[in-house]
């Protein structure tokens, strides 16, 4: 019995250390090739993500970028409290716009604009009272002009309109059309309404090539018709002199 037993377990430790079958392999290989294939889908996942986030950073980058030039622009052409064109670029786009009729043989006008009594709404009611003013007299000249339109603070109460593809006709329309709503304007102090200041404007026009054939001309025309029409009473449009 001995020595039958002897055999018997040392043929039983062979089993156990050896014992391999086609089944055992193949879920090893199966094993194997799931962890290679799921190590593959991560690589593929996280080069994915880098160029993505790489792609976005560019596009933030040049987005920010682009704002912050957008806003730079408006900081250097725009006028802070009316957000109409300032005096800069005002003398800009009128250069543009001589140099655009000329070429094409094109008419453009322009107005200066000036308020009547501005003074009066500031020494009585305040500089705010005034900034209030001016904004609405910014809205009303961009609501009543065209798209085309460039309307620009000068300065103080002063305001400059540029009118492409506009003669002296269409000029003084649209000065007529803007004094009748400068009119319908107001502020007053408190809620009485007999502490109301009327306000009005007066307006210079002229009209490219036929009172200026450069900018310089053509402005001077436009200021002495609007010192015409300050001194003929106010609240009124004038034609420059010939």
């Amino acid at each position: 019995m001995a020595r039958m037993t002897g055999p018997t377990r040392a043929t039983g430790r062979r089993r156990n250390v050896t014992d391999r079958t086609p089944d055992s392999d193949a879920s090893a290989l199966d094993a194997l090739d799931r962890r290679t294939y799921l190590q593959a889908i991560g690589t593929a996942v996280v080069g994915s993500a880098v160029i993505l986030l790489g792609s976005l950073h560019v596009y933030l980058v040049h987005r920010i970028h682009e704002l912050n030039l957008n806003k730079i622009n408006e900081l250097m052409t725009r006028d802070e409290l009316t957000r109409l064109f300032n005096l800069r670029a005002g003398q800009e786009a009128l250069q543009r716009e001589m140099e655009r009729a000329e070429r094409y043989q094109e008419a453009f006008a322009v107005l200066s604009i000036d308020l009547d009594n501005f003074k009066t709404v500031n020494d009585t009611l305040g500089h705010s009272a005034g900034d209030d003013l001016l904004v609405k007299v910014a809205d009303t000249l961009k609501a009543s002009s065209r798209r085309t339109d460039i309307p620009v603070r000068v300065g103080g109460d002063e305001f400059l309109m540029i009118l492409p593809n506009t003669g002296i006709g269409g000029a003084v329309v649209l000065a007529s059309r803007l004094i009748e709503h400068i009119r319908k304007l107001s502020v007053q102090e408190g809620e009485e309404v007999e502490n109301q200041i009327p306000i009005s404007a007066s307006i210079g026009t002229a009209a490219f090539p036929d009172h200026g054939t450069d900018g310089e001309k053509l402005l001077q025309k436009v200021d002495k018709a609007l010192y015409k029409a300050k001194n003929n009473g106010g609240s009124q449009y004038s034609l420059p002199q010939e």
